[in-house]
């Protein structure tokens, strides 16, 4: 059908018309590649494997980059090793001539780097992208294109040739170009996907918390999801609110911490131990302060398929007035506790202090501070703020399902 169409255009050469020809031919299972990676990420080199043999082709690179598209976040590549492709992502591939037009040239759509650059042929040739990089992996020629561009993530085709293979004609070009509407759908779906399955795990790390209300927020600061409870406790909060999908805090002083305690939990390497979860305080009127508890959420990335590539946060919400139940006798198996730890370590947490708890318990404050301390030892923390966080965003922390907070609902 393809060599049908492009025989109406005029004279084809010997090789426009067999790549045509070839490219009509395995369209179909490029296609069903591309959708199969939708659902599983690991599939995505081999739609890029099929789609460099059914266009006569070298390598191929699928890049995921920030909005702005000068950050590479994620790859995919073919044909391609390993070595080459890390020396290209640390500085080649802003050294390439063709970006600086590419992000002036319309998305959707590859362009031939022989025929629809200002950059010709023997310029590039003289580039250190060329010489450096490209002559040694025998690269001359390529297509690629914008084929996904938002506010906070751009998805990049290349496709090349060597130097034997001749550049991309302009039937070629067009033909390949009738992939790239599906390749766009695909990459759609699987952005939806992505923050299904993101919402997912946060969904299960509030049920091992207990399900407390709370918030997921991305790399930029954006709500990714949002509990019905958490959302409940926004509104009836006049210092909280949600805006544009952005959780806005009205005190600027607070809102600069919020911010500070968000990036140290969403910057928290996987390898690495996360910090200890991290507490802000937001005033209420004639009503004990809201907590917010921000804690590191490292997304799946096998499970991912384009997007996530940056640590995430979990904002958990606690209400002093709808205190978690605590339960003591778990709090001394996981910490190796006494009871009397325990006690004292459940009565920090929901909002007593130490004064509170001895004259409820019927000891001094200097016992309470002694069993503070014993306890910071045995927790790996350091200030009420934090041991009050650790444990209400933890095991031994039982809330009732009518808070509303085990409900779901992705922010809008």
């Amino acid at each position: 059908m393809l060599i049908t169409l492009w025989s109406l255009m005029g004279t084809i050469s010997g090789g426009e018309q067999r790549t045509l020809k070839h490219l009509s031919r395995h369209q179909g299972r490029v296609l069903h590649s591309l959708f199969d990676a939708v659902g599983n990420p690991a599939v995505w080199p081999l739609f890029l494997d099929q789609l460099v043999e059914a266009t006569h082709s070298r390598s191929a690179r699928l890049l995921i980059l920030n909005g702005a598209a000068d950050e590479v976040r994620h790859s995919f590549k073919v044909h391609i090793d390993d070595a080459a492709h890390r020396d290209y992502l640390d500085h080649y591939v802003n050294a390439c001539p063709w970006r600086p037009e590419l992000r002036h040239k319309p998305g959707g759509r590859l362009y031939s780097t022989y025929l629809d650059f200002s950059c010709r042929q023997p310029e590039f040739y003289r580039t250190e992208f060329y010489n450096d990089w490209a002559r040694h992996l025998d690269i001359h020629h390529g297509v690629c294109g914008t084929v996904h561009a938002g506010p906070d993530l751009t998805v990049q085709l290349l496709i090349q040739r060597t130097g034997g293979q001749r550049h991309y004609s302009a039937r070629e070009t067009a033909a390949i170009n009738t992939l790239i509407p599906h390749l766009r759908q695909a990459i759609t779906l699987s952005r939806h996907l992505d923050a299904m399955n993101l919402e997912l795990q946060a969904t299960r790390v509030a049920a091992r918390h207990g399900a407390p209300p709370f918030l997921v927020l991305d790399a930029q600061g954006l709500v990714r999801a949002a509990s019905a409870g958490a959302v409940a406790l926004v509104e009836q909060t006049p210092a909280l609110a949600l805006r544009q999908n952005q959780l806005r805090i009205m005190d600027r002083q607070l809102s600069d911490h919020f911010r500070q305690r968000l990036r140290r939990a969403r910057t928290s390497k996987a390898a690495a131990a996360p910090p200890p979860p991290q507490t802000i305080r937001i005033p209420r009127p004639a009503q004990p302060p809201l907590h917010l508890i921000i804690a590191h959420l490292e997304p799946d990335r096998a499970n991912m398929s384009l997007t996530l590539p940056d640590g995430h946060a979990v904002v958990f919400l606690h209400d002093p007035q709808h205190p978690p139940d605590l339960d003591l006798g778990l709090l001394t198996e996981l910490f190796d506790l006494t009871a009397a730890e325990a006690r004292t370590a459940a009565g920090i947490a929901t909002g007593m202090t130490p004064e509170d708890i001895a004259r409820d318990l019927g000891i001094t404050v200097h016992t309470v501070r002694s069993q503070l301390k014993s306890t910071f030892r045995k927790t790996g923390t350091r200030r009420q703020s934090e041991l009050a966080a650790l444990l209400l965003t933890g095991p031994a922390a039982r809330r009732a399902v009518a808070q509303g907070a085990s409900g779901d609902n992705p922010a809008r």
